[in-house]
């Protein structure tokens, strides 16, 4: 049985949702309406470029886009800082794989981390825990 839910937290939303590309829009749109309330100063473009890419590679890489399993994505931002964890219910990659994708820009399916990279995103993996981590200083946009 699909399942989407999202809830509020203090200084961000929390998701969890069947691996699903519908699911993927929602979250993304979701994510864009916290920032735009918020008057956070960062693309909403290249906001939503970067989390596409991690949703989607978390449906299609990690849960090998198996309904039954899951993705969790925290949103939060906390004073200058704007903060995307994702986790899947997949294998995992070993620290070594994480470096082989890194690194393998130039492959037909390699360019998607260094592309959020290139919009000045800060992108961790915790190996052992299955998490991509999105980092990107942002302040509120003055008026």
């Amino acid at each position: 049985m699909l399942m989407y839910n999202v809830n509020r937290t203090k200084n961000g939303l929390r998701f969890e949702f069947s691996s699903n590309y519908v699911y993927v829009d929602k979250t993304v749109e979701s994510c864009i309406n916290f920032v735009r309330e918020r008057s956070l100063d960062i693309s909403e473009f290249d906001l939503s470029i970067a989390l596409h890419e991690v949703l989607s590679n978390a449906v299609r890489h990690g849960n090998k886009e198996d309904p039954t399993k899951n993705v969790l994505c925290n949103l939060f931002w906390e004073k200058d800082m704007l903060q995307i964890e994702v986790r899947d219910e997949g294998q995992g990659l070993s620290s070594g794989d994480a470096m082989k994708r890194k690194s393998g820009v130039l492959e037909p399916h390699g360019m998607g981390m260094s592309i959020i990279e290139g919009l000045d995103f800060e992108c961790h993996y915790v190996c052992e825990k299955n998490i991509v981590l999105l980092k990107k200083k942002v302040k509120v946009h003055s008026n």
